[in-house]
């Protein structure tokens, strides 16, 4: 049996201990590392990449989906969760940041034993590594249907928040996306106000970026475009 690697990023000692001592009682599962903060999980994945991560909800200065994002930048491919009771729109925001699960606070035995199986089997389809069995052909076949599937993006913005982000992208302001969609700057505005909450951006010269990272908005289509003021 393969090895699987996890990295637990929470701020609580305690928990991070009860969290080491459930997942050692799952075979093949072992905790390289733990860290209170987002520096020391920027800093660990960057060096060693873990098959998996365990991440608080809200860890000192930063929101624990926000890290998620940041670190699957280094780690494309590894499986995340989030520990925390989040509301539907918030789950809705952490599947748009690539969070694999979401976990409550407090997680049992079996509860850990589940997690343990949805991240492996997550690793699995990530490529990471190849199941135990001999079968590797057959199960290869399977991975490449699966990667000839495009994956669809959670419909995290309506059409009309679409619409202002794209015309943000190329540089239009304010006003001028209220004449270009034929509404109002307090409208303009009330959408932005909508667009950074839900992405979980707190300002908005991130949103472009944030977009682009999306797919929302293709980066080499905004080249050399211009608004007349």
């Amino acid at each position: 049996m393969h090895a699987f690697h996890l990295l637990i990023v929470h701020s609580q000692p305690l928990v991070v201990a009860g969290i080491d001592a459930l997942i050692r009682r799952v075979d093949g599962w072992n905790v390289i590392g733990t860290t209170a903060n987002a520096s020391g999980a920027l800093q660990f994945v960057q060096q060693t990449t873990p098959h998996a991560a365990v991440i608080e909800q809200q860890l000192p200065g930063i929101n624990g989906i926000t890290l998620c994002s940041m670190l699957r930048q280094y780690a494309p491919n590894m499986a995340t969760a989030i520990i925390g009771n989040l509301t539907a729109n918030q789950r809705a925001l952490a599947n748009a940041h690539g969070v694999s699960y979401v976990i409550p606070p407090t997680i049992t035995a079996r509860d850990m034993a589940i997690l343990a199986h949805r991240l492996r089997q997550q690793v699995y389809d990530l490529r990471q590594v190849s199941p135990a069995d001999d079968d590797h052909a057959a199960y290869f076949a399977i991975l490449n249907k699966r990667a000839q599937q495009k994956r669809q993006r959670p419909n995290l913005l309506s059409k009309r928040e679409l619409d202002v982000v794209t015309s943000l992208a190329r540089g239009a302001s304010n006003k001028q996306i209220a004449t270009m969609l034929a509404m109002s700057p307090h409208t303009v505005k009330h959408h932005m106000d909508n667009i950074m909450e839900k992405c979980n951006i707190h300002r908005r010269s991130d949103i472009i970026a944030f977009a682009i990272k999306m797919g929302w908005v293709d980066a080499e289509a905004l080249h050399d475009v211009s608004f007349e003021s």
